[in-house]
């Protein structure tokens, strides 16, 4: 293959395949890494193939110059986001398997600078005689290309496409073309059963049939036609039984597997499109409610004044999960416990809503309480730069004005703005402390993981 070190994230059926097939070609196992989140499956990959993986997909990561991403499309968000830090100082080859997802979308959560390419494999790779269609673009260069084609001629046929669009097309072609192969071997099975033959032989001739059929056409010229004409001789059981079936229905045949590749075709296309606007719509109004019950624990906070309206929309808006938690948990000295406990639970949902829909594992509790309050930090930040922001913007319009919204962005930001304040003087009379505190802030958000 190559003498360059790879990373497979990932350890299902098609992580397996390019682990197996890598092997067999030649790829030492010291040259391999294998990250995977389920401690089955890494066992499995030890027994099988003697190769130590690792839940830690830093780790795996960490030294690789060509990374597959052979986990399930609904995964790859889940898998890819948190590694962008550690894919940033190597920059290596990315090389997505999954699904549906576009190249642009696959470099927002690599970050900028990791090259990433597409492949798409089918089922037969798992046994070395898969199809792979392969897309890069442009700013993948050819020792890349090269490299990527080793990699997945490990298992099988590799063919480049000029398009990423004609990824589709062969996820309707080869991507599901075994599945009906398939159904063609189970039909001829059955019929050779119901017409006397012993199951298990039935079965078996189709396989046999079906298999040495796909070497024929591998092999030969490609002329497919010419194939099935040298088997359906003239006057012949195989020409009469061909034109049977050729004969029974052909445009509507020929029609439905037509509307069936574009239904493929345009599933792959809208599922990565799909599940985003989905993530976004629920992302969207989950942080809604987790930035409502926090606005309600930074008004306390502050001591704003609770005679405003939007102090009192948002202790109504609240009031509902926090009283019921305060008749169980009374306030300790001046902290509110209810309102702290509501803002951990709304953010625990959030978290376990937003993995779920990603097909995520359930965390371990160690991390799960690591990413509610990673949520609950992120949420603060970004509430404090809008807030500072807004707040810089009114205070240029209508200096010394007085309007609800100024009195809470009053109390919410001057605490946060006097240690600014303090550090930096004015400059030609003009307050500086906002853009300071906009500039660490954003810092400290890049900083999160």
């Amino acid at each position: 293959m190559t003498n360059r070190r790879l990373c497979i994230l990932g350890a299902g059926n098609m992580g397996r395949a390019l682990i197996g097939g890598l092997l067999r070609s030649g790829t030492s196992a010291a040259q391999l890494s294998v990250a995977e989140s389920q401690a089955a499956a890494r066992q499995a990959v030890a027994h099988d193939f003697g190769i130590s993986a690792t839940g830690d997909n830093a780790a795996a990561v960490a030294g690789a110059s060509i990374v597959v991403l052979a986990v399930k499309p609904q995964d790859a968000a889940t898998v890819l986001q948190p590694l962008a830090a550690a894919l940033a100082p190597m920059r290596p080859l990315l090389i997505s398997v999954a699904a549906g997802v576009r190249i642009a979308t696959l470099e927002s959560w690599c970050g900028a600078g990791v090259p990433v390419m597409r492949a798409m494999p089918n089922r037969p790779a798992r046994v070395g005689a898969g199809a792979t269609a392969l897309y890069a673009p442009p700013v993948v260069g050819h020792q890349q290309r090269v490299a990527a084609e080793r990699v997945l001629q490990a298992v099988g046929d590799v063919f480049w496409v000029g398009s990423e669009e004609l990824l589709d097309v062969v996820t309707a072609l080869s991507g599901s073309g075994p599945a009906y192969f398939f159904l063609l071997a189970e039909l001829m099975a059955e019929a050779g059963a119901e017409l006397g033959l012993e199951s298990t032989m039935a079965r078996k001739l189709a396989a046999a049939t079906l298999y040495g059929s796909g070497l024929l056409a591998h092999n030969d010229d490609g002329d497919l036609a010419r194939l099935r004409q040298e088997v359906t001789s003239t006057g012949g059981d195989h020409r009469s039984c061909a034109q049977g079936v050729r004969g029974s229905r052909p445009a509507r045949h020929r029609a439905r597997g037509a509307r069936r590749g574009d239904a493929a075709r345009s599933r792959a296309r809208s599922a990565d499109g799909a599940m985003i606007a989905l993530l976004f719509i629920v992302r969207m109004l989950l942080s809604l409610a987790l930035f409502v019950v926090l606005a309600r624990l930074l008004l306390q906070w502050t001591r704003a004044d609770f005679r405003n309206p939007i102090c009192q929309a948002v202790v109504r808006l609240t009031n509902p999960l926090v009283i019921p938690l305060r008749r169980a948990l009374p306030p300790m000295g001046k902290v509110d416990t209810a309102s702290v406990v509501a803002l951990l639970l709304v953010a625990s949902v959030e978290v376990l809503i937003l993995g779920g829909l990603r097909g995520a594992a359930f965390p371990g509790a160690l991390q799960f309480a690591q990413e509610v309050l990673l949520e609950i930090a992120r949420m603060l930040l970004q509430t404090y730069l809008f807030a500072i922001f807004l707040y810089a913007v009114l205070s240029l319009i209508a200096p010394g004005g007085y309007s609800p919204l100024q009195s809470v962005l009053t109390s919410l930001c001057e605490p946060v703005l006097r240690p600014f304040r303090r550090l930096i003087p004015q400059v030609a009379g003009l307050d500086l402390s906002p853009l300071w505190a906009i500039i660490a802030i954003q810092a400290t958000l890049l900083l999160l993981p």
